[in-house]
């Protein structure tokens, strides 16, 4: 279970703000990249590092068979848009 929803930031905020309370010694665990990229900040690489469309298909097939309802594909953006509505048009003077 996660506790918080999906963020992003520098890694050393990321392993702060995600580590083990003091009276755990194990490290946390991490999917992706960020244990490989950042092997000091004490995470735990948990498999499948790069998950491909027949991981992902397994996986929805078990939760299927275990009587699981399927979820709605929801996208998940995790980088503010680019595009922006436009302000005010600025003034210009002769």
């Amino acid at each position: 279970m996660r506790p918080g929803g999906p963020a992003v930031g520098p890694a050393a905020e990321v392993a702060l703000a995600a580590a083990p309370s003091a009276a755990s010694t194990a490290p946390w665990p991490v999917a992706g990249e960020g244990p490989a990229l950042y092997p000091g900040l004490g995470a735990c690489a948990i498999p499948p590092r790069y998950p491909d469309a027949v991981q992902l298909a397994e996986i929805a097939a078990e939760r299927l068979a275990d009587g699981s309802p399927p979820e709605s594909p929801e996208p998940l953006y995790l980088r503010r848009p680019d595009a922006r509505i436009p302000g005010k048009p600025k003034r210009v003077t002769p």
